[in-house]
Parts: C-alpha cells; sequence; structure tokens
C-alpha cells in the first residue's frame, strides 16, 4: 500500500501543472491577428489606446491568474481528501453499511450458485 502511494505521488504533480497552463493552439484567432496587424507605429505619434489595451490586457492576465489559483487550490484539496480517504479506509464509511453490501453479496452469490443446481 505504501509502495502504490509513492508512486501515486511521485506520477501525478507533474502532470497537473502541465495541463493546467497548457492550452491548445487556436489556429483561426492567430491567422485572424495575422490579417489585422497594424503597421508599426511612427516614433512621432503616441498610440491613441494604448494605456486602454494594456489596462484591459493586465485586468484579463489578472483574471486568469486568480482563475488558475483556484483551480491548483480545488485540485490540492481533492489530493488530500483522497490521501486521507486512502489513509484511513475506515474512516469514511460506516462499517454497517459494508456489513450490509457484504451480506447483499453474499445473499446473490448464494442465490446464483442454488440455481445452478
Amino acid at each position: 500500500m505504501g509502495d502504490a502511494a509513492r508512486r501515486l505521488d511521485q506520477a501525478g504533480e507533474p502532470d497537473v501543472v502541465r495541463r493546467l497552463i497548457a492550452r491548445p493552439i487556436r489556429l483561426e484567432y492567430s491567422q485572424h491577428l495575422a490579417e489585422e496587424a497594424p503597421p508599426e507605429a511612427v516614433a512621432d505619434e503616441p498610440a491613441p489606446d494604448g494605456e486602454a489595451d494594456e489596462v484591459r490586457d493586465v485586468a484579463a492576465l489578472e483574471a486568469e491568474l486568480a482563475l488558475l489559483k483556484a483551480v491548483l487550490d480545488a485540485e490540492r484539496r481533492e489530493a488530500a481528501s483522497l490521501r486521507a480517504r486512502l489513509a484511513d479506509p475506515a474512516a469514511g464509511s460506516d462499517p454497517a453499511d459494508g456489513l450490509a453490501v457484504r451480506e447483499r453479496w453474499a445473499a446473490l452469490v448464494d442465490e446464483l450458485l442454488l440455481r445452478l443446481r
């Protein structure tokens, strides 16, 4: 059981981060940007919407960062609860429930065996 837990701990972490950070490349979006690329700005003329675009970009990045942090936090909490359940399997279930399930399976097996005779 300890070996399985160690293998699970060693194998899980890089995939979670890679899955959350890696994004699919959207070809339509990149082609759209290439078609509408503005000509290079002349140094004499300041860009009129440059600051507004930067503010929007920063706000979008902050929202994305908050979302990634929330997802990572949820993943960590879920992993911790799974580890706790694996460490103490009796804590998550009532022993009476386990006995009831066992009795139902035993009755089903007995019934199937009696039918074969």
